[in-house]
């Protein structure tokens, strides 16, 4: 069952919390690829360690270029997470028929119309997930970020 909802205070932070963390680690790991690639190899060539090649810049602005395409997927996927922000809906679903492939730690289900729904899980949550029982979980509307999991009220993400 489908439910659309809006999101609470916790929700928000979870989202903003999710957009704080991929953010940071996307420009750590701009950061570290600038200095490895760039500022590394021009201090050899300032001492004269080493000899530039020719087309040197046309290779940098290659590199740069390629660089930069892992952070428009970021960039995207923190977008969409925004936009749960500024909208406030999310999906609640009640499952009682789920399935969680163990290879991928993704839980799939079906709806009552027959599309194919799925979420990506942490190991340690997956193990605390008993498929037995119905299901409740939360999922923001465009970002698909995980809000709540659980068989009652307490939240299985916080523990």
């Amino acid at each position: 069952m489908e439910i659309q909802t809006n999101i609470t205070k916790a929700d928000r932070r979870r989202i903003i919390d999710d957009i704080k963390l991929s953010s940071i680690i996307a420009v750590g790991f701009t950061i570290i690829l600038l200095c490895v690639l760039f500022i590394i190899p021009f201090f050899l060539i300032v001492f004269e360690i080493i000899q530039p090649k020719q087309g040197i810049s046309s290779r940098s602005v290659y590199l740069v270029c390629l660089m930069a395409i892992p952070l428009i997927f970021i960039v995207a996927k923190n977008t969409l997470k925004y936009i749960d922000v500024l909208v406030g809906k999310k999906y609640v679903y009640k499952l009682n028929d789920y399935k969680i492939d163990s290879e991928e730690d993704i839980l799939y289900w079906r709806t009552h119309a027959g599309k194919k729904r799925s979420v990506v899980l942490d190991e340690e949550i997956v193990a605390l997930i008993n498929q037995n029982q119905p299901l409740i979980l939360e999922v923001s509307k465009f970002g698909k970020v995980l809000l709540f999991i659980s068989y009652d009220t307490k939240n299985l993400l916080e523990s």
